[in-house]
């Protein structure tokens, strides 16, 4: 399993979390998740897991992207919360958001890039040629 391992190592670990119409029935839900794993998978990244968090109370009133959502069903208080982890390569990302925004039971959503180990050491590095840091030079006296 050569290639699990290279997918591992260059493709970074993405959470989207998405908001949908509380209303929206099941199995929408579930072709528009099993589309957006297809799509992963065809382009070479790994889905990982769907997680549904259930029916939330959002914080204000969301009004729905979408026009043909207009009169009274325009503005939503309840919202059901779904969470996504993929690996997906950069160029797969955009494809991924873009079949979110074009559903119209989906109100909003989230990507967020999870940190890896890598990253925690990366970011332990400092520069040393940085003279930010240094304490001032001391005058030499004759």
């Amino acid at each position: 399993r050569r290639g699990c391992r290279r997918r591992e190592g260059l493709m970074p670990l993405y959470h989207t979390i998405v908001t949908t119409i509380a209303s929206t029935p099941a199995e929408q839900l579930t072709s528009v998740f099993r589309r957006l794993a297809k799509e992963v998978n065809k382009n070479g990244g790994v889905f990982r897991s769907l997680e549904n968090y259930g029916l939330k109370e959002l914080p204000h009133r969301v009004r729905s992207p979408h026009v043909s959502a207009g009169g009274e069903n325009r503005f939503h208080h309840v919202g059901r919360k779904v969470g996504m982890y993929f690996d997906c390569g950069a160029n797969v990302l955009p494809k991924v958001e873009y079949i979110l925004r074009l559903n119209d039971q989906i109100l909003r959503f989230a990507t967020l890039r999870l940190k890896t180990k890598m990253d925690k050491v990366n970011a332990a590095k400092r520069n040393p040629w940085d003279t930010k840091d240094a304490a001032a030079p001391v005058a030499e006296s004759k």
